[in-house]
């Protein structure tokens, strides 16, 4: 009876161990065909037997990482804390100006919105309607009166003051008004809003210094 299978000729393997014709070797279930088979092991393989077989010998083994991916040291961590309180300090005072600009900003256009108001009321009214600032001697507020009798609250802080210039504005119907200033102070900040004598729009700069 002839063999099922013939052995193949040796030859080098290019990745190491026995030629072609080692390994196991068999037939199909048909008996017609030869299978050869060849196990390779991988890098990965090798270096996990080369651990086992060091376990068993006692020795030990890190492969935890290499010296360029340890941790930062306490002198490293000191100067980054340093640097970041250098920078809080440069940048606080700055943050803190900002945010006193825009608080000051916001109290000056409060103002702006209650003589529009003032100068709207006197339109649809059709009547004189007056504004003053607030003797009452609480926070910062403009009076309406006239063709309407109203307290304009500003939601001013604690340290600004208001000041008319004359005392006493007056808007029209027709949409006129009464030259004037009203100015707002708050620690150095000073703000200046100029009446328009003709329409009565508030202005923050004023058009005779042009």
């Amino acid at each position: 009876m002839p063999p099922l299978y013939r052995k193949l000729p040796q030859r080098a393997s290019p990745l190491g161990g026995g030629g072609w014709g080692e390994g196991e070797q068999g037939s199909s279930p048909s008996g017609e065909l030869s299978v050869v088979r060849q196990s390779f092991s991988t890098p990965r393989q090798e270096g996990m037997k080369q651990t086992r077989a060091l376990a068993r010998n006692g020795e030990k083994r890190c492969f935890c990482g290499t010296a360029g991916s340890r941790g930062f040291s306490l002198i490293e961590l000191l100067v980054v804390l340093l640097l970041l309180g250098v920078m809080a300090g440069v940048a606080g005072p700055a943050v803190g100006r900002f945010l006193d600009s825009m608080e000051f900003k916001r109290q000056t256009g409060k103002i702006m919105a209650a003589v529009r108001y003032a100068r709207l009321q006197a339109i649809t009214e059709g009547r004189l309607v007056l504004m003053t600032a607030s003797a009452e001697g609480g926070p910062p507020a403009l009076a309406l009166s006239g063709g309407v009798s109203e307290f304009r609250e500003l939601d001013l802080a604690e340290d600004a003051t208001i000041e008319l210039d004359p005392v006493e504005l007056g808007f029209s119907p027709e949409g006129y008004a009464t030259p004037g200033l009203i100015i707002l102070t708050q620690g150095e900040r000073t703000e200046s809003i100029f009446i328009d004598p003709l329409t009565g729009i508030p202005l923050l700069e004023d058009p005779d210094s042009e």
